[in-house]
């Protein structure tokens, strides 16, 4: 089975790399971030030498990691001069969430949309859900509008999808989705639904009803095979928002979030493998992301 590796993917929150140096993961490709002088750059995470991860016990020292192995300085970035050094891979850090491409090309529009989404919202870092399901499984929601309300009990329709010319999905329909009023109370009204999704991990989907915002999805394939971890970011527009919302105003959607992949969890824990899904014709959204998941299959 072709692994998904194509494309960026979210692999931590800011927060979460503290340290000079701090594994990650991309499915089984294994990387390492190094936080210096306030940047981050991410590389291979295996040492050249005998295979360790230099992310578990590697320490850095000028523009190379210390193998925790053998005490082999391996350089950051391929450098031929070097008897061991490891390759650089791009890296987006843009709000406090943190995505990487391990892979050339299909940037589908992302880099662009991440640097907008910066300049025009306030964006506000969630949490994350590991789940016993595939990274496309979890992006696929934004396309099965059947589920929202057998799962969710919200109702969604009208679901329309596309191809945009950078290379990414869009699609849009119609959705009820919650308000937060006083108190943390959260009460539902109907509002556009506009998803966009630039890799088989990452779907942004932007909701216009008496509140507006966007919900970031970065999900993200673990070494484990069938995992991937599930992250949360809120995005609120300036232009409506005259200062960064407080707790008071995210906490309830956040709350809410969870709830619904908690709700999710319990499907895709239990997904069993279909070699040919009975799909119907309200399937066909579902089914035009599966496409776009095989164009970014590698191996």
């Amino acid at each position: 089975m072709a692994v998904i590796s194509h494309g960026w993917r979210q692999v931590a929150f800011d927060h979460e790399l503290s340290n000079e140096v701090t594994p990650v993961a991309l499915g089984d490709r294994l990387l390492v971030v190094v936080r210096r002088h306030d940047e981050l750059r991410a590389y291979d995470a295996t040492c050249p030498h005998r295979g360790a991860h230099l992310g578990f016990g590697g320490c850095l020292r000028g523009s190379a990691i210390v193998c925790p192995f053998h005490g082999y300085q391996v350089r950051l970035g391929v450098d031929r001069a070097h008897r061991f050094s490891v390759p650089e891979y791009p890296l987006l850090a843009v709000g406090g969430i943190v995505f990487v491409r391990a892979t050339p090309g299909h940037d589908n529009g992302f880099a662009r949309y991440l640097e907008e989404l910066d300049r025009t919202h306030f964006i506000v870092t969630g949490f994350d859900l590991s789940v016993g399901a595939t990274e496309e499984a979890v992006i696929e929601n934004a396309f099965d509008q059947r589920h929202f309300g057998t799962v969710h009990g919200v109702k969604a329709s009208g679901f329309a999808v596309w191809t945009r010319e950078d290379g990414g999905l869009e699609v849009e329909g119609t959705m009820s989705v919650p308000i937060a009023a006083a108190g943390g109370e959260v009460s539902e009204s109907v509002a556009s639904y506009r998803g966009r999704v630039f890799s088989p991990g990452i779907a942004a989907v932007e909701l216009q009803g008496p509140q507006r915002y966007t919900i970031v999805t970065g999900a993200t394939n673990t070494p484990r095979p069938g995992g991937c971890v599930v992250r949360i970011s809120l995005a609120y527009p300036r232009s409506i928002w005259p200062a960064a919302p407080t707790p008071a105003a995210y906490e309830p959607l956040l709350k809410y979030s969870r709830r619904g992949l908690e709700q999710d969890r319990m499907i895709w824990d239990n997904l069993l493998p279909i070699a040919t899904p009975g799909w119907m014709p309200e399937d066909e959204p579902a089914r035009v992301f599966h496409r776009f998941c095989a164009r970014h299959a590698s191996g």
